[in-house]
């Protein structure tokens, strides 16, 4: 059953929450998918599993923006208080200058380890009640793992590099477990109209 909803009726964090929605449902199907071609285990030229590395990474990256784009629509109603550069950064906007000295907008995306760094440091400023996501326990080292287990199968210079272990998919299980719960902590208390 599809169910048909008019974005011009929402506001911005009720568009923001819709779109949210929609790529998780589409980000979990991949997950699913992935998750049942490794378990099928008649893979012997390890696609399945570098597939898995990948969509699970994909996972953290869309949902990443599904959040900083949650972020924006709230500053851009009052529900969060954002800093002009915090929204610059959320649109992965710099500023240079042309052969003229005038400023010009580039977008310039940031790396997922510093995406997702600035984006939990955000979520639990405008968290009701705020929280310090935690940078120091085994998920974020899970994550930094996660990131050079997906860079090496993605940018493969040898024939080892495309072979995945058992560790490294519980690795990068563990980072995304880390990453949903960070995460969730600022769903769970979703300010509905205060101010940060």
């Amino acid at each position: 059953m599809v169910i048909e909803i008019d974005e011009s009726k929402l506001d911005p964090v009720g568009r923001a929450l819709m779109r949210f929605g929609v790529l998780a449902y589409g980000l979990t199907a991949d997950r699913e998918w992935a998750a049942a071609q490794v378990d099928a285990g008649d893979n012997e030229a390890g696609s399945a599993r570098r597939a898995y590395v990948r969509v699970m990474l994909a996972f953290v990256e869309g949902m990443t923006h599904a959040h900083k784009h949650l972020l924006l629509a709230a500053n851009e109603t009052g529900r969060v208080k954002l800093s002009v550069p915090e929204v610059f950064v959320l649109h992965e906007v710099q500023f240079q200058l042309d052969a003229k000295a005038r400023a010009r907008p580039v977008r310039r995306p940031l790396r997922l380890k510093e995406s997702v760094r600035f984006l939990l440091k955000l979520l639990g400023r405008c968290a009701d009640p705020p929280f310090d996501p935690n940078f120091q326990d085994d998920g974020w080292r899970a994550f930094m793992d996660a990131i050079v287990i997906r860079n090496r199968v993605t940018h493969p210079r040898t024939r080892d590099d495309l072979w995945l272990t058992e560790a490294d998919l519980d690795r990068v299980d563990q980072a995304v477990k880390w990453f949903e719960d960070e995460t969730t902590n600022f769903l769970r208390g979703f300010r509905s109209a205060k101010t940060a």
